[in-house]
């Protein structure tokens, strides 16, 4: 249920469980000195269930006033229930009052995964992101972070 959910800034003492769920969504350690880094520069997001991680976004930069969401991930087990969506938002908030004025997502389905593979490009439509480049593999998608009105 998501009233129970909580979408705060990833710690640096979250990165052992995040590279859990990466690991254990794609079959590969993440690099959790990169992601760490990351998060030194950028904003990221948790979201917690009753204190346990359940998904993940992890922002670098792209250019000096664009964030790219640089990981993104959701425990299998909570998909469908707006945690993604959730996570890009809170990460879209805190770019924007670090001043970024743009977002990237790139989406591939070109990695291996070890469970269900699925794409988050629906996702990004539905938050306003707009296909700016793609391959047969790969789907680059941005918006702008700009206020309306």
């Amino acid at each position: 249920m998501a009233s129970d959910l909580t979408i705060a800034a990833l710690a640096r003492a979250d990165l052992p469980v995040v590279g859990a769920l990466f690991e254990g969504h794609t079959g590969r350690p993440a690099d959790l000195d990169l992601l760490g880094s990351w998060m030194d520069e950028w904003p990221s997001a948790a979201a917690r269930r009753e204190g346990t991680l359940v998904g993940y976004a992890v922002c670098k930069g792209f250019g000096p006033d664009i964030a790219e969401v640089a990981s993104l991930l959701v425990d299998p087990g909570a998909r469908d229930q707006g945690i993604g969506s959730r996570l890009v938002t809170h990460v879209e908030g805190a770019c924007r009052d670090r001043g970024a004025r743009a977002m990237v997502a790139v989406i591939s389905s070109g990695y291996e995964v070890a469970g269900e593979k699925r794409s988050s490009r629906p996702m990004y439509e539905r938050l306003g992101y707009r296909l700016i480049l793609e391959t047969s593999a790969t789907s680059v998608m941005a918006r702008t972070l700009e206020r309306v009105g």
